[in-house]
C-alpha cells in the first residue's frame, strides 16, 4: 500500500508541469514541492527493498530524479548519483506517467 502511495506522489511531482496552472491538481503538486527530496529518497528506499519488480525499478528512477540534490551529500557516491539523476531527468514525464499508472493499479490491487 505504501509503495502505491509513494509511486502516485512521486509520479505527480514528476509530471507536475503538465497540469493546468489554475487547477486543483496543480495546487496539490505545488503543495508537494517542498517535500520532493523526501518523497524521492523514500521512493529510492522502497525501490531498493523491491528491486526485482518493475514498480521497484521505477521507484528508484523516479527517486533519483526527485532526490538528486539531497543525494549530493552522500559521501563518495553523491556526485555520481546527482549526475545519474540529471541524466534521467529528461525522461521525468515518462517515468512519472508510468509511476502514476502503476501506483493506481497497485493501490487497487490489480498489480502484485
Amino acid at each position: 500500500m505504501i509503495r502505491a502511495i509513494v509511486a502516485i506522489l512521486a509520479g505527480m511531482l514528476l509530471v507536475g508541469e503538465l497540469f493546468n496552472q489554475s487547477g486543483r491538481a496543480s495546487r496539490f503538486v505545488d503543495n508537494l514541492r517542498p517535500f520532493d527530496a523526501m518523497i524521492g529518497i523514500t521512493a529510492i528506499v522502497l525501490g531498493v527493498l523491491n528491486l526485482f519488480s518493475l514498480l521497484g525499478l521505477l521507484l528508484i528512477l523516479g527517486g533519483l530524479v526527485l532526490g538528486a540534490r539531497a543525494l549530493s551529500t552522500v559521501p563518495n557516491v553523491g556526485d555520481d548519483l546527482v549526475r545519474a539523476g540529471d541524466k534521467i531527468g529528461g525522461f521525468r514525464v515518462l517515468i512519472g506517467s508510468v509511476l502514476i499508472v502503476m501506483g493506481v493499479l497497485r493501490f487497487l490491487g490489480w498489480l502484485l
